[in-house]
């Protein structure tokens, strides 16, 4: 037997059958969700050119940071960071200058987005100097 006091303890729904419950049941699927995840899962950005629907050559894919790092050897964040500004150590007085070839990102909404052409060339550039 449940009694007012257990009623109001549980809500006046009864006992919760959590977040979705209070909204009437389960929310519709969204249609972008599936689209969303496959890009995520791969880690790549396909740009597509409004004014004439077609996608861009397999060498202007843009990729995320951590798809770049990867690309490049598993570096961190920092490295990478490293590797675009510099870095200045103020407590050793050391400098150490950006890399002069590093390609530069593309920034969408606030990210870095890099072309993997750029990348690549930048990879084998630095592969022939070794």
């Amino acid at each position: 037997m449940v009694t007012t006091r257990m009623r109001r303890a549980q809500g006046s729904d009864g006992p919760s059958r959590g977040k979705d419950a209070a909204r009437g049941g389960r929310m519709p699927a969204n249609p972008l969700n599936n689209i969303i995840r496959s890009s995520a899962m791969t880690s790549t950005v396909l740009l597509v050119d409004v004014s004439t629907h077609a996608a861009f050559a397999p060498s202007d894919i843009l990729v995320n940071s951590k798809t770049a790092r990867t690309m490049l050897g598993n570096i961190s964040h920092a490295t990478l960071h490293c590797w675009q500004h510099g870095l200045h150590h103020r407590t050793r007085n050391k400098i150490i200058p950006p890399l002069a070839d590093f390609p530069a990102p593309v920034m969408i909404s606030g990210r870095r987005y890099w072309r993997r052409s750029d990348l690549e060339t930048f990879i084998n550039g630095r592969a022939s100097a070794a």
